[in-house]
């Protein structure tokens, strides 16, 4: 096992990001959470002296450089990826300005704030990229939602090939995960929609495991199921179609 003491969290006010947060606080870890929610940050530093937090929108530039700055002093050693949304909608019904939140959301906001938090996180650190199994499906409904996660899949291979050629010992971690039953489907647009496709995965074991392989050497896959990663291979040749109605 590694020692990593200085965690950022995005998307730390609720969901898998709150559960992960506060199993990262009860470990004594030092977190540094994101989010917009406020009154939620504020009630973990009341709880939580080994938590610090930043109040504001990741999808606007000047959140990333408030995040930049709250970090430059002391570093961190790992970057968790973990904000996301989504909204369901059929390509052609989503307005524009929702497709472009959520390409915000999902790959804009990760892919910027690598590249603005890399020079900050120490040697032997870790970024974290929090995906989905739903990238070797068709989710029929989610289609932005599955295309910024199979995009940020993809930058993750290109991030851990650069930093290895700008000789970076950073380790890149990628969590697949299957539908969980957290807030993130409380969304207006998922109102009377049958969300239970199988199979589901438990946001508190998945935490538990994405931080047992943040502290193990060599661990750069996650999956919860353990077995997703077994079925991977048979979804990428043939992709299922995973239908909402």
């Amino acid at each position: 096992m590694i020692v990593l003491k200085r965690f950022l969290v995005t998307g730390a006010s609720k969901g898998f990001g709150r559960i992960l947060t506060e199993k990262l606080l009860e470990r004594g870890y030092m977190v540094v959470g994101v989010a917009r929610s406020r009154d939620v940050l504020e009630e973990l530093s009341k709880e939580y002296e080994n938590f610090e937090y930043i109040a504001c929108d990741l999808t606007k530039l000047e959140c990333i450089d408030k995040v930049y700055e709250h970090v430059s002093m002391d570093g961190i050693d790992v970057l968790i990826n973990n904000v996301g949304a989504s909204v369901y909608g059929y390509l052609t019904d989503l307005d524009p300005e929702v497709i472009e939140y959520l390409t915000k959301v999902n790959f804009l906001t990760p892919t910027i704030l690598t590249s603005k938090l890399v020079p900050l996180i120490r040697d032997n650190g870790v970024i974290v990229y929090v995906l989905t199994y739903a990238i070797y499906a068709l989710m029929l409904g989610l289609s932005i939602y599955v295309s910024t996660k199979t995009g940020l899949d993809k930058l993750a291979d290109h991030v851990e090939e650069e930093l290895r050629d700008r000789g970076r010992n950073i380790r890149i971690v990628r969590a697949y995960y299957s539908r969980m039953p957290t807030s993130f489907w409380e969304h207006p647009s998922f109102k009377d929609k049958k969300i239970d496709f199988k199979p589901v995965t438990d946001p508190e074991k998945a935490a538990d495991k994405l931080i047992k392989c943040i502290q193990t050497p060599g661990c750069r896959k996650v999956y919860e199921p353990w077995w997703l990663g077994i079925v991977k291979p048979l979804l990428a040749l043939r992709k299922p179609i995973i239908r909402i109605e």
